[in-house]
């Protein structure tokens, strides 16, 4: 049985569609961001330039959970600052191997967080990383006091905008609802027919 919300939406076919996604930007990163329908929509030069050779993050966690559910979903406008180190094309630790495995198998265990990451190559991340130290640190303490569990069901973050820039420039909202609403938030596009 595909994971579906009340409403239909196939959460299967919404993660597989962005492995599609992500593999399209490894054959040209510039490419696909000047081709991306958010390009029109973005603002932002200096720190707010886009920064197209690093791995897009539209989401981190499973979006099919074995248990069948998140303890929380959290909803970020992007993915921050890169990497060079981690995300950077074509050979950071984290885009070599979304490269091998893909995005989904990638980010199912969110190799950010130290609760979830499986992945042994990716452990050092909140090591090396600056400003990143506590991200997940502090949301996995928020999510255990909310829920009283000592480790709840791992989280799902999902990015509105799932590109990578040093600091936030400005988007056109009006030019940018479409694809919001395709790509993050609609459920009539990934329903099973």
């Amino acid at each position: 049985m595909v994971p579906e919300t009340a409403e239909g939406f196939n959460l299967d076919a919404w993660a597989q569609r962005w492995d599609k996604e992500i593999e399209q930007w490894f054959k040209d990163p510039n490419a696909f961001w000047k081709d991306h329908p958010l390009f029109s929509c973005y603002n932002g030069s200096g720190k707010c330039e886009i920064k197209a050779d690093y791995l897009p993050e539209p989401y981190l966690g499973d979006p099919c959970p074995s248990k069948g559910r998140h303890s929380a979903v959290f909803l970020n406008l992007n993915p921050g600052p890169p990497d060079d180190l981690f995300q950077a094309y074509p050979c950071g630790k984290y885009t070599a191997r979304v490269g091998k495995v893909g995005y989904r198998k990638w980010a199912k265990n969110n190799p950010y967080n130290p609760l979830t990451n499986k992945d042994e190559i990716e452990t050092i991340y909140e090591q090396v990383h600056v400003g990143g130290e506590n991200f997940w640190g502090n949301r996995n303490r928020w999510l255990s006091d909310v829920t009283g569990e000592n480790q709840p069901q791992p989280p799902f973050c999902l990015e509105i905008f799932p590109f990578h820039s040093d600091r936030w420039g400005y988007y056109n909202e009006e030019k940018a609802r479409e694809w919001i609403t395709e790509w993050v938030l609609n459920r009539g596009a990934f329903r099973d027919k």
